[in-house]
């Protein structure tokens, strides 16, 4: 089990910007899951979704973005679901 803590100081890399190709999907989640739970667990679920987000760049990551934001601007999705399980709609990358 990971340890929980707030600015830990341990250094943890952050997730290289995902720009939406599915063979880099697993490495950015596991990045920024990694980096959420060593560095951010104390900070609010919009706080942690608008941090992730700031790492989807790009042609189709920028469509699923603002899909997203959209979904949850008008409460079609939840924000816990999103920040537990980085709730990734693959089938926007086929």
């Amino acid at each position: 089990m990971l340890l929980h803590q707030q600015g830990s100081k341990v250094e943890i890399a952050k997730p290289q910007v995902f720009g939406g190709k599915m063979e880099e999907m697993s490495v950015f989640i596991n990045a920024a899951c990694l980096y959420l739970r060593m560095k951010m667990t104390d900070e609010m679920a919009i706080t942690q979704v608008a941090w992730v987000l700031s790492y989807v760049q790009g042609r189709v990551a920028e469509v699923w973005k603002d899909n997203l934001l959209d979904e949850l601007a008008y409460h079609k999705r939840s924000l816990t679901c999103f920040v537990i399980n980085l709730d990734i709609d693959s089938r926007a990358y086929e």
